[in-house]
């Protein structure tokens, strides 16, 4: 499919570069990259605590303390 985007400088340059070095299209390189940012995170690749993966923290999500879930058990009685 044929489109048009406006890339920041830096992002085309480094992307150009790719492509030649690896001997593929722009869009090819782009459209792999898109993909790989698309993909959802392998459990494997989450970090873990005491064998139990952590989740990332979702942008303006409360920070969840003991406190908070304390709070949140006293208010479910």
């Amino acid at each position: 499919m044929r489109t048009t985007v406006n890339l920041d400088d830096d992002i085309l340059r480094v992307a150009k570069t790719l492509a030649q070095q690896r001997g593929q299209s722009l869009g090819r390189i782009l459209s792999d990259y898109f993909r790989a940012a698309l993909r959802p995170a392998a459990p494997s690749q989450l970090a873990e605590r005491n064998g139990v993966p952590l989740l990332p923290r979702r942008t303006g999500a409360p920070l969840v303390t003991p406190d908070l879930v304390k709070e949140l058990l006293e208010a479910d009685e």
